[in-house]
């Protein structure tokens, strides 16, 4: 079974009242109204990871090896369990009802901080992550964001949504690299020449969160301002069948210690181990 065929069975099994497959597949960048949507214990438990994290990176960011691909990840995601648990009990439930019709489960959890680079590598070109479509990350701002320090920006076509890259991985009948590992900057330079769509740059305070499809066009951007960090929670998530006691759980959630891969089968909760 592929993702998209469990991702039916899943909304086919969600007891409640559903988005429309149409919508989830045709918009696939959202840029969420925290304020209104959950909370003022969602923006709370933000700021409590924000400032955990800056004095971490701070210590980390001092030495040059502990930066990789213009990041320097955080090595222990479980030290913010109690406030991981507390936003993905608002966040993912969100998810569940508006945009997929199913229920979640959280896959992957990274933090991290982007450095100064001198080239644009790996995330700060545009590029798809070419796992199915049904794979959803959610970025979340822990720090303030603005032109000069890294701002997540994704591709938009004439009427304002997301544009996606469809790749090689889909499930068991269809698994292979994607082209140019998954590199689009010619392609992304193309379709805003011809087809006159945009790059939309995403600035905001901490708890800003986007959620978008992984294989949407998307790039980070490099720090102009080096005096201004940007730290990052992202949160991914799968759809499944039973609803979850916990979303995030170490039994099935993992960070930069396995691949960011998903599993070929949908049902295998992971992480994948090609």
């Amino acid at each position: 079974m592929d993702y998209k065929e469990y991702f039916l069975k899943a909304r086919a099994n969600y007891p409640f009242e559903s988005p429309t497959e149409e919508s989830f597949y045709n918009n696939p960048v959202r840029l969420l109204q925290v304020q209104d949507i959950f909370s003022a214990g969602y923006l709370k438990n933000c700021n409590n990871i924000s400032l955990q994290v800056k004095r971490d990176f701070d210590k980390l960011e001092d030495d040059p090896k502990n930066s990789e691909n213009g990041l320097i990840v955080h090595p222990n995601i479980f030290k913010f369990k109690e406030e991981l648990e507390a936003i993905c009990g608002e966040l993912v439930p969100y998810l569940e009802k508006t945009h997929y019709g199913c229920y979640l489960f959280v896959d992957k959890v990274y933090i991290y901080r982007t450095v100064e680079i001198e080239d644009r590598t790996s995330s700060y070109i545009w590029h798809y992550d070419n796992n199915p479509d049904e794979i959803v990350k959610n970025i979340i701002y822990l720090s303030e964001v603005n032109e000069s320090n890294s701002p997540f920006e994704y591709l938009q076509n004439t009427d304002g949504n997301g544009v996606i890259f469809h790749g090689t991985r889909k499930g068991p009948s269809s698994w292979g690299s994607a082209p140019n590992g998954s590199r689009v900057n010619k392609e992304v330079k193309k379709l805003i020449q011809e087809q006159n769509y945009s790059s939309c740059k995403v600035a905001g305070s901490i708890g800003t969160t986007t959620t978008f499809c992984s294989n949407s066009a998307h790039r980070a951007n490099p720090r102009i301002d080096n005096s201004l960090v940007r730290d990052v929670l992202n949160i991914r998530v799968k759809p499944t069948m039973e609803k979850e006691a916990k979303y995030v759980d170490e039994a099935w959630t993992t960070s930069y210690e396995y691949t960011g891969v998903v599993t070929i089968d949908p049902t295998d909760r992971g992480p994948y181990r090609g």
